[in-house]
């Protein structure tokens, strides 16, 4: 995969033309009708998103038949196998192209709004309008996809993946308290149809189609990401981290959600209704005023002052979901094995066989394995 460093690099790149060559004004002046709409699909997309990692951790640590390995037939990751087994070569090629991952498509769908902001793309498509739209398809399909596991579960296609990744010796209370007090990413012990990660990577490639032409960039684009879509999605197979049918179902499911999904409406408010501007200088009239926000060349003149206290209110829900999502992931986020810190401060609280110490005794027996290839 691309290495991170690069990915830093293209982040560190795209906030150097933010600050240099976008109209920061300009981009508010138009871009915050849209706010509260994105504001609020994406705080419901992180949400939705945290309920998948706690679905994922207690579907996986509550399956009847988690300490067994039940290999299914995957019939396209036996069709790789065969091929790769008479052409080597084919297969050396195939590893060697960097595969797309999730950090990577992100980091193409932030580059494409810096796009569309710095070069005009903002009087055809607006940059929220699409975030909004993105955020909602992304809650949709999480919420979804926990439905589907957690109706049916599938065994885990990893060898051992239960032993080496949670630890035997929890409680269902335990467990319940490490789901929801830790925000964990890369799965967990199951076969979770859909893919979460093909969903994240058909929505950017989704992003591409529609409005990559917006921003002025090559019509061949989304024709490219969608090859790298298709052959991150067989180095997905390969590896066993998922069954090719949740591949499939879950560019299925992202394209239908996507294209159910419509483009948010001016945040304007209906007591207080404003003319419209073009950029020419000319008004239209209520009449002509576009009931959702097809044409971006459109554009209000102010915020009314609901509008305007709904933007600060959202603005404060954002940094607070924003601070409690990545909290959740930075503080004490590798608690699901058996030699975490959690773990490791237990051992010293479980009492010796011969230990007299006037309470209860509690007697659990701790095993840490350890994998090294």
């Amino acid at each position: 995969q691309v290495p991170e460093i690069a990915i830093v690099l293209g982040y560190a790149f795209l906030l150097s033309i933010i600050f240099f060559v976008v109209d920061l004004r300009a981009f508010w002046r138009r871009e915050q009708f849209f706010f509260v709409a994105a504001a609020r699909e994406v705080v419901l997309a992180t949400i939705a998103i945290y309920v998948d990692s706690v679905a994922t951790y207690m579907v996986a640590v509550t399956n009847e038949h988690r300490r067994e390995n039940i290999q299914l037939q995957d019939n396209v990751q036996h069709l790789l196998q065969v091929v790769f087994a008479q052409n080597r070569n084919l297969e050396a090629l195939f590893l060697k192209l960097p595969e797309m991952v999730a950090a990577e498509a992100i980091f193409h769908a932030a580059a494409l709004a810096v796009v569309v902001a710095a070069w005009g793309g903002q009087e055809r498509v607006s940059v929220f309008a699409v975030l909004a739209r993105a955020a909602k398809t992304m809650r949709c399909c999480r919420l979804l996809r926990v439905a589907c596991y957690v109706s049916t579960v599938m065994p885990s296609q990893s060898m051992d993946c239960f032993v080496n990744r949670y630890d035997e010796t929890y409680s269902l209370r335990e467990h319940f308290r490490e789901a929801v007090s830790h925000w964990r990413v890369g799965g967990g012990c199951n076969d979770l149809i859909y893919s979460g990660h093909g969903v994240v990577l058909s929505l950017v490639a989704l992003i591409y189609v529609d409005h990559a032409r917006d921003s002025g960039v090559r019509a061949a684009l989304p024709q490219w990401f969608w090859w790298r879509v298709g052959h991150a999605a067989l180095r997905i197979v390969y590896a066993r981290m998922h069954m090719s049918v949740d591949l499939v179902v879950s560019l299925a499911v992202t394209s239908l959600t996507w294209h159910l999904s419509s483009l948010p409406s001016w945040e304007v408010s209906a007591a207080a209704p404003l003319p419209l501007h073009k950029p020419n200088g000319a008004c239209t009239t209520d009449a002509e005023r576009p009931p959702l926000a097809a044409d971006f060349s459109v554009v209000p003149g102010v915020l009314s002052a609901t509008g305007r206290a709904a933007v600060q209110r959202w603005i404060a829900i954002t940094i607070a979901t924003a601070l409690a999502g990545f909290g959740l992931l930075v503080v004490n986020s590798n608690e699901a094995g058996p030699i975490s810190e959690y773990n490791t401060e237990r051992l010293h609280r479980i009492a010796l066989a011969g230990e007299s110490t006037g309470k209860r005794r509690e007697m659990r027996l701790f095993c840490a394995m350890l994998h090294i290839e």
